[in-house]
């Protein structure tokens, strides 16, 4: 795996505040994607650390699978990129109350 495409994916997720570095801790291939544990140094930040977990599926990759193993692959990504963009913010407001 290019780890150009981690940052690639990292610069896009934080516009505002660029990560300054990244470390993989940890890869974990699933059968429909692939995931990294990462360690993110940001701009503004460069003395505060966050891990982070990042979700990678390379739609091309599953093009030569059967049309039905792309679907459900695509829409689990879909599923998960719901969730982490509408569910979790409630989660997260509800906590801080």
């Amino acid at each position: 795996f290019d780890s150009s495409k981690l940052k690639e994916i990292l610069d896009a997720a934080f516009v505002k505040d660029p990560p300054e570095s990244f470390r993989v801790l940890k890869r974990v291939s699933q059968a429909n994607a692939e995931g990294f544990l990462v360690d993110v140094n940001f701009s503004s930040s460069s003395d505060v650390t966050k891990q982070l977990f990042i979700k990678y599926v390379d739609a091309e990759q599953y093009s030569k699978k059967k049309f039905a193993d792309m679907r459900r692959t695509l829409l689990y990504a879909r599923t998960e990129a719901r969730f982490y963009d509408k569910i979790l913010p409630l989660f997260t407001n509800f906590t801080a109350c």
